[in-house]
């Protein structure tokens, strides 16, 4: 299971090699149920000076 945040779609691309269908961020944060479950789970995000940067 790979989640992304994405901006320009650069992460959406390194996320969908790593997943077929990766879970975008921002769509699934307003349902009501956000409880996950497998056996790996990977976060594809805007990385800056070391630090998850999600202002794109």
């Amino acid at each position: 299971m790979v989640f992304y945040f994405t901006a320009t779609g650069n992460r959406l691309y390194i996320a969908k090699r790593l997943e077929e269908r990766p879970l975008s961020i921002p769509q699934i944060i307003h349902r009501e149920n956000l409880e996950f479950s497998a056996s790996s789970i990977g976060i594809v995000a805007p990385v800056y000076g070391h630090e998850v940067f999600p202002h794109g």
